[in-house]
């Protein structure tokens, strides 16, 4: 039994309330379970987003990995195919720089 006492301000009463234990807790599930949903679905989410967005960018840094093997290679004889603005896009486009530079030296 859960006993709550709130005195009235100002008044020479008091309220007292008593409740069965049980129907406090049950009642605080009520509330908890839900908001323990809301939050596993808002991380859910957020994973999923995370997931999708570092596949994009793995997925750049491989292509990107790649190119630069084969470039690495000797094989100048076609473009990397590796494109964006973003850093791995910067990056290739430095990298591709620094292939044709031997092209622009011979020439």
């Amino acid at each position: 039994m859960f006993v709550y006492f709130l005195p009235a301000e100002g008044r020479s009463w008091s309220v007292i309330l008593r409740v069965p234990a049980l129907r406090a807790q049950q009642l605080a599930l009520d509330i908890a379970v839900p908001m323990v949903a809301v939050i596993i679905g808002l991380f859910a989410v957020a994973a999923l987003i995370s997931s999708i967005s570092l596949n994009n960018v793995t997925s750049s840094l491989q292509t990107l990995t790649s190119e630069a093997g084969r470039l690495a290679q000797g094989e100048l004889d076609r473009p990397l195919a590796v494109e964006g603005t973003d850093e791995v896009g910067q990056t290739e486009t430095c990298v591709r720089a620094h292939a044709t530079e031997p092209e622009r030296k011979a020439g």
